[in-house]
């Protein structure tokens, strides 16, 4: 019913990308071409672009029919909301925690399936190897944006669950983006360890990629490798590393 703006992405008109001289020509410049709200401040100069011209009254009244309509429409300012009577504990309840793991499967993307590899078979398998950064980590699970989940399952944690039966190894493989997981380690500490689970092992899962901390909004400030936007599109080194590592080790086995 409305645009949004991304927060803070108006003044970058005039700021970064100079599209634009100032804040007042970035707000009528973003409101005439139909962003009904800024998620920051830079709208409170709607005021001055009105009273230099820059926007017209029926500019400001189209933005705000459309905030308000929505609004309206969602009983904004009905006396009963049906959504004001839900109880809390329908939060993380059963139902909702099954409609999310339908909806978690039904989103999962498999690019191959060589060999018909998956799905791995409990009766076979005797000893399972989880490898990598992400394999037991939660802030893998919960992306830039997030709330508290009631309960954590890591992909480690998921595999000993499907595999009771089976011995699950784990090893972290390498650190996220560091060439050494303990600070006073050697440079790639754990290399060694991840080729025994791998000779010990019926399969291996390996679980890499990017958290929170690695990519997350521009200028982030807890972000020390790249600053909220990633250089480039590849894995950090030390897991394209593991990546190889573990491959080449399988090969040979």
């Amino acid at each position: 019913g409305y645009v949004t703006s991304d927060c803070w992405a108006i003044k970058d008109f005039h700021m970064f990308h100079k599209v634009t001289s100032n804040a007042i020509e970035s707000v009528s410049l973003a409101i005439k071409n139909g962003c009904d709200l800024n998620c920051g401040n830079l709208y409170g100069h709607i005021m001055e672009a009105y009273n230099e011209g820059a926007l017209t009254e029926e500019d400001i009244r189209t933005a705000a029919t459309n905030l308000m309509t929505i609004q309206m429409r969602l009983g904004f300012f009905d006396q009963n909301v049906p959504f004001d009577n839900i109880p809390y504990d329908v939060v993380d309840s059963a139902d909702h925690r099954a409609f999310n793991y339908d909806v978690s499967a039904k989103s999962l993307v498999l690019l191959k399936n060589r060999g018909k590899t998956l799905p791995l078979s409990a009766r076979k398998l005797r000893t399972i190897a989880v490898i990598g950064p992400n394999a037991d980590s939660q802030g893998a699970l919960k992306g830039n944006y997030h709330g508290t989940a009631g309960q954590w399952h890591t992909i480690l944690e998921g595999v000993v669950d499907a595999f009771p039966k089976a011995r699950v190894l784990y090893s972290e493989g390498c650190h996220i983006y560091k060439d050494k997981v303990q600070n006073l380690g050697m440079i790639r500490d754990r290399d060694a360890e991840v080729l025994q689970l791998i000779e010990m092992s019926d399969a291996v899962v390996l679980a890499v990629g990017l958290d929170e901390f690695l990519e997350g909004e521009e200028g982030d400030a807890g972000n020390a490798y790249a600053s909220g936007d990633k250089k480039d599109l590849l894995l950090p080194s030390p897991q394209r590393h593991l990546i190889t590592l573990a491959c080449d080790k399988a090969n040979e086995l």
